[in-house]
């Protein structure tokens, strides 16, 4: 299954841009999750917008710069090989703000939200 994922990236001081990439499975191990929330710190996130994070200040990191560390997603596409996971499933993850992501299960951070859990108050309380 292929998809155009689109992300948010600052690519500078107070310059928020929008790309998109063409994404694919390419490890049977991995799944492929379709963005339903994606958690928005206003702190951290507005410092890089503004130019005024620490990492950035002190020259360890630099734009771009790919906001977003956590979001409710839904499996869409698992790998032949992708255990403990079925499409349609509801996940809290910790990825950037995009609306599709490549995940492998096995080493990335991804918990299954039991049915009936309502997705943005799981964000609330992250």
């Amino acid at each position: 299954m292929h998809v155009t994922r689109g992300i948010i990236v600052f690519a500078g001081r107070n310059n928020a841009t929008f790309e998109r990439h063409e994404l694919a499975l390419t490890s049977a191990q991995e799944m492929l999750v379709k963005t339903r929330f994606s958690a928005v710190s206003k702190g951290t996130e507005r410092m890089w917008l503004q130019g005024t994070a620490t990492a950035l200040r002190s020259g360890r990191k630099n734009y771009p710069y790919y906001p977003g560390y956590s979001c409710v997603a839904e499996v869409v596409a698992l790998g032949s090989d992708a255990e403990g996971f079925e499409e349609g499933d509801l996940l809290f993850c910790t990825k950037s703000h995009a609306s599709h992501h490549l995940m492998d299960p096995k080493r990335e951070l991804a918990f299954k939200l039991s049915r009936g859990v309502s997705e943005s108050d799981v964000l609330l309380r992250a």
